[in-house]
């Protein structure tokens, strides 16, 4: 089951991401801190709590903006595979657009890395 939650950022967990700096810039904070998060971070719900799989800058900008509430898509899942969890990452940091729209295609179902690579 997919939802679409408010969440504190700071509540949220956190792994590696594929990237090495978030660039965190003081403009893209002071725009989430303007304008809140608008494109949903996406997490899976796992045994220690509501864990990132795709926002990683995003929740990170949150939190040093003083936010306290984000939208947050919680995807039930019961498996975590760290391949998947990183293709995830790179489709998102080099194809969100495609991202966003096989997410809408898949009507917001589990998403694996094999239907966002169309493959």
């Amino acid at each position: 089951m997919t939802t679409l939650e408010m969440l504190n950022p700071a509540g949220l967990l956190t792994d590696r991401n594929v990237r090495t700096d978030l660039h965190l810039t003081p403009a893209f904070i002071g725009s989430v801190k303007a304008n809140g998060i608008i494109v949903p971070i996406v997490a899976i719900r796992d045994p220690e709590g509501i864990r990132v799989r795709a926002g990683h800058r995003r929740t990170a900008a949150a939190i040093e903006a003083g936010l306290t509430e984000v939208p947050v898509v919680v995807i039930d899942t019961d498996t975590d595979d760290e391949a998947t969890r990183i293709v995830e990452q790179i489709v998102e940091e080099f194809g969100v657009t495609k991202a966003v729209v096989r997410f809408h295609e898949f009507g917001m179902r589990k998403v694996t890395a094999h239907h966002l690579g169309g493959a």
